[in-house]
């Protein structure tokens, strides 16, 4: 994904904690939680299952209430 693509440094198709940087940052203090068969990074489907969350988050915040 284009996500992972701009996130992953070292082109290995997997996230470290080191590589989550800018906006993205805050998931570090998730990481383990995202981390879901504990290999310590985050491979492309546990990333998609991350992002959904924050872009909900990121509309909720922007959508102005009537």
């Amino acid at each position: 994904s284009q996500m992972m693509g701009s996130l992953d440094a070292n082109v290995d198709n997997k996230i470290e904690p080191s590589e989550l940087k800018g906006p993205l940052a805050g998931l570090k203090a998730k990481f383990a939680e995202l981390d879901t068969n504990h290999d310590g990074v985050l491979d492309a489907a546990e990333l998609a299952k991350a992002m959904p969350s924050r872009r909900m988050a990121r509309a909720k915040a922007e959508t102005p209430d009537l």
